[in-house]
């Protein structure tokens, strides 16, 4: 007890200086699976960045993309009566029928928080992660000081960046790519959505955009396929994300993705929507205008500077991730920051101490709650606010008994209890 009361003064002491220092997980390889892959998001907007050299994968989700067509606020209106029966077989200890008369009351089973789709960033010329003179020159990272991701490799001489993070102030997600030699960027970007139906649409010859309506039922319970319509016509709910080229000094046009070819820099803005408009009511027939909210979006960032983007960006996750800095001794070690976190966290389970590992994935377990949980969105659920698969884990959604208070334990003992607004 005294221990936990020392940390706990520690922790409250390190809030009030409100001191940040310099911490990156790093890895010298692109992501082989999605628990390898770099998460960022805003609380609306969320990607897991691979970091594929020739193949940059990038998934892409909205927090408020779930199947279904708004929920009922009484699944069973002879609830009271049924619980005086489970009552009563409990105080005659007849537990299978208390069961029986439960699982009822329990209502139909949620559906599935879903993919909104995947982004590819093809530089096809590109065959393998290092350069031809075998410089091992590949770095993926993700600042978390900045909540910024980015990718850094040289081919042939010329260093390329690819920067990602998805912006709060903005409601967009941002990829810069750069070279270091003029006229040597060149790629292609399209994106995709699992979901029958999907359309990708050129906008112009900077812009296009996913399109798509989910099925009235969307579970993951294998007895139940998905149906797109239901029996009185019922729709589910319609997405829609925009990618647009908003700065490039070389050529591009849609195909309906992007091309672009010759330019040395390039950035591109995600904005996203659905016709969500509230747990209760029919996405499909009384939704929010998903067209209007993502252009709307889009429209308003696509106004500012990269610099601009990206300084108001580090500003609002200062102000929530700077409200409290933990320090345990030994943590700031040269040695072992240089090194990569995969090779750190390997040494670490052989018995390694690294209090510098330790500090860091107290600071990831913030970063992600500050990326998938905002003031005006909704809550995050079982997968945060990443999920890549059609069927998610316990379909991702929001399971009471302990899940979702896991999720918001560091809200307010780290200080960030603006996270629990949602």
């Amino acid at each position: 007890m005294k221990r936990l009361i020392y940390m706990t003064l520690c922790i409250m002491l390190a809030a009030a200086q409100g001191q940040v220092y310099a911490q990156t997980m790093k890895y010298g390889q692109a992501a082989a699976s999605f628990n390898e892959a770099l998460p960022i998001g805003n609380g609306h907007i969320g990607a897991m960045v691979y970091g594929g050299v020739e193949d940059d994968l990038i998934n892409l989700n909205e927090s408020t993309l779930w199947g279904g067509c708004g929920v009922d606020n009484d699944p069973v209106p002879d609830g009271p009566e049924r619980l005086a029966k489970v009552r009563e077989a409990l105080f005659n200890e007849d537990w299978n029928g208390a069961r029986q008369l439960l699982v009822p009351m329990q209502g139909p089973n949620a559906q599935c928080f879903l993919p909104m789709g995947d982004l590819h960033i093809r530089q096809s010329a590109f065959r393998q992660a290092r350069n031809p003179q075998g410089d091992d020159s590949y770095l993926r990272s993700l600042s978390l000081d900045d909540a910024i991701a980015r990718t850094e490799f040289v081919k042939n001489g010329v260093k390329y960046t690819r920067e990602y993070f998805v912006s709060y102030p903005a409601r967009v997600m941002v990829i810069h790519l750069e070279a270091s030699e003029p006229r040597t960027l060149n790629f292609a970007l399209d994106g995709d959505s699992p979901w029958t139906g999907t359309r990708v649409e050129s906008l112009s010859d900077t812009s296009f955009c996913v399109i798509g309506q989910l099925g009235y039922y969307m579970g993951s319970d294998p007895q139940y396929p998905f149906v797109q319509v239901g029996p009185g016509g019922e729709k589910g709910m319609r997405y829609r994300y925009i990618v647009k080229l908003v700065d490039c000094d070389g050529q591009c046009y849609t195909a309906p993705g992007l091309r672009v070819s010759n330019a040395s820099r390039a950035t591109i803005l995600v904005s996203a929507a659905t016709s969500f408009n509230g747990f209760d009511h029919d996405p499909d027939r009384y939704g929010a205008d998903e067209k209007a909210l993502a252009e709307g979006m889009m429209d308003a960032a696509a106004g500012k500077s990269l610099d601009e983007l990206r300084r108001d960006h580090i500003a609002d996750y200062h102000r929530l991730a700077d409200t409290m800095e933990l320090k345990i001794a030994g943590w700031d070690d040269p040695e072992k920051d240089s090194m990569m976190t995969d090779k750190r966290r390997e040494l670490y389970s052989e018995g390694a101490s690294d209090p510098g590992l330790e500090r860091m994935y107290f600071r990831f377990g913030r970063y992600l709650l500050i990326s998938s949980s905002r003031e005006d969105g909704v809550p995050a659920n079982l997968q945060g606010i990443w999920n890549y698969q059609r069927m998610a884990p316990w379909d991702g959604k929001y399971t009471t008994d302990i899940n979702v208070e896991m999720n918001y334990w560091p809200a307010e003992v780290t200080n960030i209890s603006e996270t629990a607004q949602p």
